[in-house]
């Protein structure tokens, strides 16, 4: 939900460090440390030391200010104009009175190709979106984009032991800030067999969250589902299993499934339905306590080295290298349209050339390989399963979206991340 205080609009929550304390801002609070604000770079300096899930709108005599996140975890979207601010590309839509046919060809393509679209992107050419990490000024009509924090870090060496230690005092510190916002609420936490909501569920534990409910869900004789028990059992959660049948799905198309699909699918992304259903399925059956708050693995995979291309001697490892891996990588999948592979390479190109970093050997190339995945599928489209979360009422917070932890990731060699192995020792 939005508060709105004064002349700033805000929702989600921040935490500000100040020495060795920490405070939690939320609602009304939240709005009156942002009001106190008075320019933009001033503004863009708060952001930088804000932690947290977000989106924030602030009103000025002569500007309007406006912030994502650094994982864009709830999208804001603005007229091309700069006329319309809103968390609805389709209220925008409807208010510049724009057809719903007028689409942008391409735009749609790379929608139905990937379920996303990246970048500040949606099927209309009038409407635009705020990128993670990102700060807008619109000022007299012009509007002035600002990225605040780009997922990289300078390499830090390969001492295996001082990495892990980074990484370990990082992980603590996260959890730290975690628990302050749970405070002591009850958690979900979405448990698969992997590694990701595996070390979530340690964490909570190492830092003394008790009351977790495991879930995940599938059919029981899977792998996932089996290790998933296994996993809630050896840390003394609670856990159930939502047995994925067809009967069950169907239902979504029910008047509730329609309503989430109506509020949570967009111009720029197609709704999350499997999440959908097994949230439903345990609000039905009374699994969830009240006030509870979810957690997920989301995206532990993209900064310990899941897309990490081996090295490879006879590579030329520069700006065109990348391009072209990018776009065999995600959208390759239409071929033959030439007009459509201009309009994609063209946009890589630009995502590219924005980094703070020039690529011009394997550990830049990879760094900006890395960049584009968080930009694009994790935070445009495996962000929007927390929508469920918003739809049936709880708050959702990301443990491995924490700056210090990101960062600390982002510092480790590729050679070291790759097939993810520095992360499974």
């Amino acid at each position: 939900r939005w508060t709105h205080v004064g002349t700033v609009y805000f929702k989600g929550y921040f935490i500000l460090e100040s020495g060795n304390s920490h405070r939690v801002y939320r609602g009304e609070d939240a709005c009156k440390e942002i009001g106190g604000i008075t320019n933009y770079d001033d503004f863009i300096e708060f952001l930088k030391s804000m932690y947290g899930c977000w989106a924030l709108i602030v009103e000025r005599t002569d500007c309007v200010w406006a912030a994502v996140d650094i994982a864009r975890s709830m999208p804001l979207y603005y007229s091309a104009s700069g006329e319309f601010i809103s968390d609805s590309a389709e209220i925008i839509r409807q208010n510049l009175r724009v057809d719903r046919e007028d689409v942008d060809r391409n735009a749609v393509l790379e929608l139905f190709t990937n379920n996303y679209l990246c970048g500040d992107r949606t099927v209309y050419d009038q409407i635009k979106q705020l990128d993670l990490g990102e700060a807008m000024e619109v000022l007299s009509g012009d509007i002035s984009r600002r990225r605040y924090f780009y997922h990289q870090n300078k390499i830090d060496g390969d001492n295996v032991q001082m990495l892990r230690k980074k990484i370990e005092t990082a992980s603590l510190s996260a959890f730290q800030r975690l628990k302050m916002v749970i405070g002591n609420r009850p958690v979900v936490l979405s448990m698969s067999g992997g590694y990701d909501s595996r070390f979530v569920g340690c964490m909570l534990k190492k830092v003394g969250v008790e009351d977790v409910l495991c879930y995940t869900y599938g059919k029981q004789t899977s792998f996932e589902v089996i290790q998933s028990r296994k996993n809630a059992k050896a840390l003394g959660f609670r856990w159930t299993c939502v047995e994925m049948t067809d009967e069950l799905q169907k239902r979504n198309l029910d008047e509730v499934g329609q309503r989430y699909f109506d509020s949570y699918s967009g111009h720029d992304f197609t709704a999350y339905m499997q999440n959908f259903t097994a949230v439903r399925k345990l609000q039905e059956d009374g699994w969830i306590k009240p006030d509870s708050v979810f957690l997920t693995g989301l995206c532990g995979d993209m900064p310990t080295g899941e897309y990490i291309a081996p090295y490879n001697p006879d590579k030329t490892y520069d700006l065109s290298a990348a391009v072209d891996d990018l776009y065999n990588s995600f959208h390759s999948k239409i071929q033959g349209d030439r007009h459509y592979q201009t309009y994609i390479k063209d946009s890589l190109k630009t995502f590219l050339n924005e980094l703070p970093v020039q690529i011009v050997d394997y550990s830049t190339w990879q760094s900006a390989i890395d960049c584009y995945q968080t930009g694009t599928s994790h935070s445009h489209w495996f962000m929007h399963m927390n929508s469920v979360h918003s739809f049936f009422g709880y708050e959702w917070l990301l443990p491995y979206w924490d700056k210090e932890l990101l960062l600390a990731w982002y510092s480790v060699p590729p050679k070291l991340k790759y097939k993810q192995k520095f992360y499974e020792d």
